[in-house]
């Protein structure tokens, strides 16, 4: 959901003459915002000599979807998108019936991946991680880890 809403903005932005690689989008703390909000006008509203309330109701104007239910905008220049409910319980069929499916990867295609942990991690840090990696991977990875210890986290894992 939020990649079809970060390439709403950036439609709208390139329509306004405005490049911007680095759209957030975050879940508003009060649901009254809606679904999302991003600060995107503020961030750029000094490009265009605009003021950040001017430029997210130009971007306001621009962006449709038929997942959209609502687009608002709030001071100081935040834009708030509601979604519609139909499109969530659609996505929401879609869980329950992938299952454990939902949200599965196919990125690697069952090659093999060496993940290294270098820097300042204390070993417990690394014997969590090793395990959380190797339940991601179902084993399908060979885990190498260099300790300062000089543990070998293959017998742990």
């Amino acid at each position: 959901m939020k990649e079809k809403l970060i390439k709403l903005i950036t439609d709208a932005l390139n329509t306004l003459g405005i490049s911007e690689d680095n759209i957030s989008l975050e879940i508003p703390k009060n649901k009254d915002n809606g679904d999302y909000s991003t600060n995107i006008a503020l961030k750029n509203a000094k490009k265009i000599n605009k003021s950040p309330m001017e430029l997210a109701n130009s971007l306001k104007d621009l962006i449709h979807s038929e997942f959209i239910e609502e687009v608002n905008v709030a001071m100081p220049g935040f834009i708030n998108f509601k979604l519609k409910k139909d499109y969530l319980y659609e996505n929401l069929n879609n869980v329950l019936t992938l299952k454990g499916d939902y949200g599965r990867q196919s990125f690697g295609n069952n090659e093999k991946v060496n993940i290294e942990f270098v820097g300042f991690c204390t070993d417990i840090c690394v014997v969590s991680n090793v395990l959380i990696a190797k339940a991601a991977f179902y084993d399908r990875a060979k885990i190498q880890v260099d300790s300062d210890l000089g543990l070998d986290f293959d017998d742990i894992a």
